[in-house]
């Protein structure tokens, strides 16, 4: 009996009873599998986390006005709860306003990229392509999973030449990317 159920086991006894050498799927992997590439850096940069426009108090002053009236006005018809969304809306517009963007280091290696510490392979990334806020470049990177979707990585415009010569070499450029969610919001 206990025989019998030790045959259910892979790698532990063969069909007539004697037992194998286990060899582990890992050690089998590796046997067939060339050596694996060391991990090269292809281009390095940092850059501020995200696109950063400084504002001055008057522009603070009327958007509080603005959510001031436009609160007052639902309070009158007792929408608590919305005023409540607005108000932690406008308070993080506001941090992100105000605070700035600490730098980070970003990295285009022959395993994929290093966004702010995460490595993303290539065979997670799908297109990229480049968009303009304020006065700074942006890299676009579309993910093929959902989460994060897209990767958004500030570059110098001096760089652009270099790291679209690279990023070709993975992955496809476009002119025209699909507009997401993200996109129709902002």
């Amino acid at each position: 009996m206990f025989l019998n159920l030790l045959k259910t086991i892979p790698g532990v006894y063969n069909n007539s009873g004697m037992k194998e050498k286990y060899v582990s799927t890992q050690e089998k992997n590796t046997a067939t599998q060339p050596l694996k590439e060391p991990l090269k850096i292809l281009f390095a940069w940092k850059a501020p986390s995200r696109a950063f426009k400084a504002r001055d108090k008057q522009y603070f002053t009327t958007i509080f006005i603005i959510i001031f009236v436009l609160s007052l006005i639902l309070l009158f018809i007792r929408e608590f709860l919305l005023v409540g969304v607005i108000l932690s809306l406008t308070f993080v517009y506001y941090v992100l306003s105000t605070v700035e963007p600490e730098e980070v280091e970003h990295k285009i290696t022959n395993k994929g990229i290093v966004f702010s510490g995460i490595q993303y392979p290539w065979e997670n990334l799908a297109t990229f392509f480049y968009t303009k806020r304020y006065s700074s470049e942006i890299l676009n990177i579309v993910t093929v999973s959902k989460l994060p979707g897209r990767l958004f990585l500030l570059i110098n415009s001096e760089d652009k030449k270099t790291i679209t010569k690279i990023l070709s070499k993975y992955i496809e450029e476009v002119d025209t990317p699909q507009e997401g969610l993200t996109e129709r919001i902002m």
